[in-house]
C-alpha cells in the first residue's frame, strides 16, 4: 500500500514524521492524567519514559509503511503541541484508525478538528481504503464532539484495549 505523503500542511498546523526529541515536548502530554484519562496506559514519569512511547510509535512508522502516529506541529510557533495520525488495528476486522491528541493547553483552537480533518483527507487521498474509523471512550465527549462534527458515523459501542468504547466510521468522500 502506498503510505500517506507527509508532512500534512494546513493553514495553522503542520503533521510530519515524529523524532525522538520530540518526547521533550510531548512529555507534556504523556504524563498529563487529564488529557490520557481515556486511554489504558500507565503514563510516563519522565521524559526518557516518553521517549520510549515515541520509539515505539517511530518504529511503528518504519515497519508499517508510514501508517502511525505523526507529530502535530502548530506552524506559528514551532511547537509539538499533540500526536495524530493513521494505524493500522485490529477491532472491526483489520481497520486504518484515526488517532489524534493534543497537549491541554491547546485544548479548544479547533486544532483536534483541523488536524483530523486533514489526516482524514489525506488518508482518503493516499490510501486504497473504503473507510477509515475512530474509536473513542464512551465517557470522552471532547472526541466525540470532533468525531461528529467531521461526519463521523456512530457506527455502535465496543470493548478493546480494556474499556467501552464508541465505534466511528467515515467513508470515502
Amino acid at each position: 500500500m502506498t503510505p500517506v505523503r507527509l508532512p500534512i500542511e494546513t493553514d495553522r498546523l503542520s503533521i510530519r514524521p515524529l523524532v525522538a526529541n520530540d518526547a521533550e515536548e510531548l512529555h507534556e502530554l504523556y504524563s498529563d492524567p487529564g488529557a490520557m484519562q481515556y486511554l489504558d496506559s500507565e503514563l510516563p514519569s519522565s521524559v526518557d519514559e516518553s521517549r520510549s512511547w515515541v520509539q515505539t510509535k517511530i518504529d511503528l512508522f518504519e515497519r508499517d509503511d508510514g501508517m502511525s502516529l505523526w507529530a502535530l506541529v502548530e506552524r506559528e510557533s514551532g511547537a509539538v503541541i499533540g500526536d495524530v495520525g493513521l494505524q493500522w488495528e485490529d477491532y472491526d476486522g483489520v481497520v486504518v484508525d484515526l488517532g489524534c491528541r493534543l497537549i491541554a493547553r491547546h485544548w479548544g483552537k479547533g486544532y483536534a478538528s483541523e488536524a483530523s480533518r486533514a489526516v482524514l483527507e489525506a488518508g482518503f487521498r493516499d490510501l486504497s481504503v473504503d473507510r477509515i474509523c475512530a474509536a473513542t471512550h464512551v465517557e470522552n465527549e471532547r472526541a466525540h464532539r470532533v468525531l461528529l462534527a467531521l461526519g463521523g458515523v456512530r457506527l455502535r459501542e465496543i470493548h478493546i484495549y480494556g474499556m467501552d468504547m464508541t465505534l466511528y466510521e467515515f467513508s470515502r468522500p
